[in-house]
């Protein structure tokens, strides 16, 4: 008996049973979608930030989903204040944390008037009080904070809520970004002066009839640019047509992208500003002016909140609003 030939004819035998079985199992699983690559986005339960929105999937649970629109870029700084202890007033610690500048030299007159306080299903949260009768840094805080990094395009986005009694009065400031040469104070960025060449600002702000008799209704959110070729005395308004409620949660952004400068060293309009409320784009200008010289950038956090204009503008009650989940990018 040739004993090594009978071996061979046992091992053919048992491969060719593993490649029947193994086509069939390989058969099986195909038929069933188990080797189907396959993936989804689900929208679970939660706040669908501007940077996303949703969209129908009938294959994801609850059958909705969620797309990224790839705007979140670069994060210059961001804080929820969640980390940050509750305090009234805050300290000069907690405020240089609160806005990212280690460096900040701040006076009692700011901090007198924020604090972090705890707001039920949200975290803590950062609180302006504007006492009556006052207008400008006496009514909130006006302080710039220098950014980690100098970028020539940027977006900064936060919460707000107006108290539910708050009184719009004439309107008041709202932070942005702006930025300032070497060696510029970044306060010569606003004020009623003439254009500056060594600095600029984008703040946001809320106007109201009194003050503008073409807002209709209560307030109105805007743009409020300072830069080399303003036409007004003050700031330029860039309008928008959209309105805070009060007692409500908004959430708002401004993008900035500086203008080029030529080679013989004339700007060129094509730096942009957008705006948005709530996750809608609301303004959009592609042909802004910001710089004559190619040596100012963004760098500067312009943490303005106050009434003013100026003593017209003050009101008889006091006035509280909150921010929250501040962020800005660069992309």
């Amino acid at each position: 008996m040739n004993v090594r030939h009978t071996n061979l004819q046992i091992h053919y035998l048992v491969v060719c049973i593993v490649i029947v079985f193994g086509s069939i199992g390989i058969y099986l699983l195909s038929g069933s979608h188990a080797l189907t690559p396959s993936g989804s986005n689900e929208a679970e339960s939660g706040t669908v930030s501007s940077c996303a929105s949703t969209l129908s999937d009938t294959t994801a649970s609850g059958s909705s989903a969620v797309k990224f629109n790839g705007c979140l870029g670069t994060v210059i700084f961001n804080q929820n204040y969640d980390s940050l202890p509750v305090s009234n007033p805050v300290s000069v610690a907690t405020e240089r944390l609160a806005l990212g500048d280690s460096t900040l030299n701040l006076g009692s007159s700011n901090l007198a008037r924020t604090s972090i306080v705890a707001v039920s299903g949200r975290g803590n949260v950062m609180r302006i009080t504007m006492p009556p009768n006052t207008y400008s840094e006496a009514s909130g805080v006006i302080i710039d904070a220098l950014l980690s990094k100098t970028v020539d395009e940027a977006s900064i986005q936060y919460d707000i809520r107006f108290d539910s009694s708050f009184d719009w009065s004439l309107g008041g400031k709202l932070p942005g970004l702006g930025g300032a040469e070497p060696g510029t104070p970044a306060s010569v960025a606003g004020g009623c002066t003439t254009g500056n060449s060594n600095a600029w600002s984008g703040r946001g702000m809320w106007i109201t009839p009194k003050s503008y008799g073409s807002v209709t209704g209560t307030n109105e959110w805007i743009g409020y640019m300072y830069n080399y070729n303003k036409t007004s005395t003050c700031g330029d308004n860039q309008r928008t047509g959209k309105a805070f409620t009060l007692g409500t949660w908004h959430t708002v952004k401004q993008y900035y992208k500086m203008n080029t400068i030529a080679s013989d060293g004339t700007p060129n309009a094509d730096g942009v500003h957008k705006m948005w409320l709530d996750g809608v784009l609301i303004k959009d200008t592609e042909n802004f002016l910001y710089r004559n010289n190619a040596g100012l950038h963004i760098n500067y956090l312009y943490w303005e909140i106050f009434r003013g204009g100026g003593s017209t503008w003050i009101s008889p009650t006091q006035g509280i609003l909150d921010i929250d989940n501040l962020t800005i990018t660069s992309p």
